[in-house]
């Protein structure tokens, strides 16, 4: 690369504010017709006498025993049930659950490999006592009545006292962020204020 010859310093360059002027580089034009441009590289021939990269020879070890594993022994806990069906007599199951769904209940315990068995115990046990237990259920809740939802969701005839003291907490918790919105939002309730003072 050689500076261009043909570029002119732009006669709005200032030396003082814009540093010295250099041109732009662009090819040698000599090198296109003459070798010996560009990059020195060091010329490769072949050596004939090459033998590729050198490592240590490999010799047969006569001490090498094989690949060090740990010496195997009969495990003296160890041992073979034949009969894996045959529990002793139990007293109790016990299970540890943890999740996240409500109303799993359990009941008598069935350990067999016949479904119809284990359906049959279901219906003799499980569904007989679970129509009673909800019935109880039923019967224990306390008659809670509906709350509305939100202050808008009242009505003036079921109670009114509350009704207007629900109405004035909404307005007044309006109206601490911006009362304007509240007037909007709440023109009744601004209007019976704007009376009674």
């Amino acid at each position: 690369m050689i500076p261009d010859p043909e570029a002119e310093k732009p006669e709005d360059w200032d030396d003082e504010e814009d540093g010295d002027w250099i041109p732009p580089m662009v090819p040698n034009p000599k090198c296109d017709e003459a070798s010996g441009c560009g990059p020195w590289e060091k010329p490769m021939i072949k050596n004939p006498a090459y033998k590729g990269k050198w490592s240590a020879p490999m010799i047969d070890n006569p001490a090498y025993k094989g690949v060090w594993a740990p010496q195997k022994i009969a495990n003296p806990n160890y041992y073979e049930d034949n009969v894996p069906a045959n529990f002793e007599p139990m007293g109790a199951i016990g299970f540890e659950i943890w999740t996240m769904q409500k109303d799993i209940l359990f009941d008598n315990i069935y350990i067999g490999h016949s479904v119809a068995d284990a359906g049959k115990l279901q219906a003799e046990t499980f569904d007989v006592k679970i129509a009673v237990e909800k019935a109880e259920e039923e019967s224990k809740k306390p008659d809670i009545p509906e709350k509305p939802k939100s202050p808008m969701d009242l009505n003036f005839m079921d109670n009114p006292v509350h009704y207007v003291r629900e109405r004035l907490d909404l307005f007044w918790t309006i109206a601490k962020g911006d009362p304007i919105q509240a007037i909007k939002f709440l023109p009744e309730v601004a209007g019976a204020l704007g009376v009674g003072a």
